[in-house]
């Protein structure tokens, strides 16, 4: 065999060779792919409301505010609860077919994995939340307080692995901590505690979602709430 020819196939074996330690080592890193975000998703029929994307086994919570339609007028209905996904899919019965001017939030009280969605063709209001609206009373900077301007509001507060509660409030409600009552002021730990469970904590930490609503304007928005 020619010296060149020998050459040409000591190229070529170390090419192969090459390949398959680059192949042994690239090749693991196929199957490292990171999981796709949790997706929940909302349906509406007539008062049936299905969520899907749930983690199995776990619970959702459901909030809504509604409008039920009158001839002249809107009756205000707010809504809430917690349902069972045991298979990664609960359901709700809305008290009324579900209105054209309402406003859903379903959390997944495990994952904390949370939707806020609207009726088809609802005209979607989120609004950044307001900076310098979450007070602290004392040093630690956790906020104990939700502070708005708002005449009045519904709320939502989950932590995921620990529960939910929801709180009404207005300028002129009862749990209105703000004495001049040109603002509405609510203490986190006035907030009641959905689905028979545990009383609210006194602070906002890391990873909670809260969720405010405007019942009035219907626009809303909220912070946290893991994708």
């Amino acid at each position: 065999m020619s010296t060149q020819r020998m050459m040409i196939l000591r190229k070529a074996w170390r090419a192969l060779a090459l390949g398959v330690s680059f192949a042994a080592i690239v090749a693991p890193v196929a199957y490292a792919a990171k999981p796709a975000p949790q997706q929940l998703a909302v349906s509406f029929s007539g008062k049936e409301v299905t969520i899907t994307g749930a983690t199995p086994a776990s619970s959702v919570v459901v909030f809504a505010v509604c409008h039920e339609p009158h001839r002249y007028w809107t009756k205000l209905i707010r809504q809430d609860a917690v349902v069972a996904a045991p298979d990664g899919v609960a359901h709700f019965t809305s008290s009324i077919a579900v209105p054209w001017m309402s406003i859903w939030a379903v959390v997944d009280l495990k994952s904390g994995a949370a939707l806020v969605t609207t009726p088809t063709n609802y005209p979607v209001r989120h609004l950044d939340f307001p900076v310098g609206s979450l007070k602290a009373a004392d040093a630690t900077g956790e906020a104990d307080h939700f502070e708005t301007g708002r005449e009045s509001v519904e709320m939502l507060w989950v932590r995921p692995g620990l529960g939910a509660w929801s709180s009404t409030n207005g300028l002129a409600g009862d749990k209105n901590e703000d004495p001049t009552k040109l603002k509405n002021l609510t203490r986190l730990a006035t907030f009641s505690a959905l689905g028979g469970g545990v009383a609210a904590p006194s602070k906002l930490k890391q990873g909670d979602f809260l969720l405010v609503i405007d019942p009035m304007t219907m626009e809303y928005y909220f912070t946290g709430g893991n994708p």
